[in-house]
């Protein structure tokens, strides 16, 4: 699919994040739909594809709903920049692997936003684990869904690509 695709899908997903967030809560715990859907985009599309997404959507994300611009951008950028480089590593299309970078992105995402709200508003306050878990399960479930979408969006776009030739 080209970028151009992968930018209005993840404006959707950005919308319902943000609009519908409260539908998707559970006890406290609401998933990270744009960082699945930028993992998920890297390993389908790479590391250029992803670190544009993530900047754009992240920035976006930045201006509309967060108190200081780039936090989001620089996260969403960074995750899919490093998950789109080992993108060649792996067998892509498999949901086992989004699924590892998944727990690994919402660990890295928990640690990053909670170093930054030490050194900027000096809150020691614990983390708490059994939020971070619940929100990697939820991720994960997530994850299969979105990866699921996107690879049959892709193997449909390829395959009306090979038909007009």
């Amino acid at each position: 699919m080209k970028s151009k695709n992968y930018l209005i899908i993840g404006g959707v997903i950005a919308l319902i994040q943000v609009y519908m967030g409260q539908l998707l809560e559970v006890n406290g715990i609401v998933p990270d739909l744009i960082l699945v859907y930028i993992i998920c985009v890297a390993l389908l599309s790479g590391h250029q594809t992803a670190l544009v997404l993530g900047l754009v959507i992240g920035f976006l994300y930045d201006i509309f709903f967060n108190d200081f611009i780039g936090l989001y951008s620089i996260f969403y950028t960074t995750i899919g920049y490093f998950v789109g480089y080992f993108r060649n590593n792996f067998f892509y299309s498999n949901v086992q692997i989004a699924l590892v970078f998944s727990v690994l992105a919402t660990i890295i995402k928990f640690m990053f936003f909670k170093i930054l709200k030490v050194i900027i508003f000096s809150n020691f306050e614990m983390v708490n684990i059994l939020v971070i878990f619940y929100t990697i399960i939820y991720n994960i479930i997530i994850c299969i869904v979105i990866h699921y979408i996107l690879v049959k969006l892709q193997t449909r776009v390829e395959n009306e690509r090979k038909q007009y030739r």
